[in-house]
């Protein structure tokens, strides 16, 4: 039982630590560089389901990959985007 306890505090310790360096990273971001992602990737949900725009106004945007998925339910390729690796990085580090 005295283990049982001990791993359990193990386990709250490793989830502060976690949600601490989460907190960290987004105070050290930013706030005009969150506005800077917000206006790349639209609404969260979107991006969230990968419908961040490609070519916003025609332009190619290279802070965003894209890319094509299977839509099942329409039967067809649809235009996939994202912000891209090599932007979150620079925005996070």
């Amino acid at each position: 039982m005295f283990w049982l306890g001990i791993a359990g505090l193990a386990l709250v310790m490793i989830a502060f630590g976690y949600w601490v360096v989460v907190l960290a990273t987004v105070l050290h971001v930013g706030k005009e560089r969150w506005d800077e992602a917000n206006e790349i990737s639209g609404p969260p949900m979107k991006a969230f389901m990968g419908e961040v725009e490609t070519t916003p106004g025609g332009v190619r945007d290279i802070r965003v990959s894209k890319g094509l998925v299977w839509d099942k339910k329409k039967d067809r390729w649809v235009r996939q985007g994202k912000l891209s690796d090599e932007y979150i990085q620079d925005l996070i580090f």
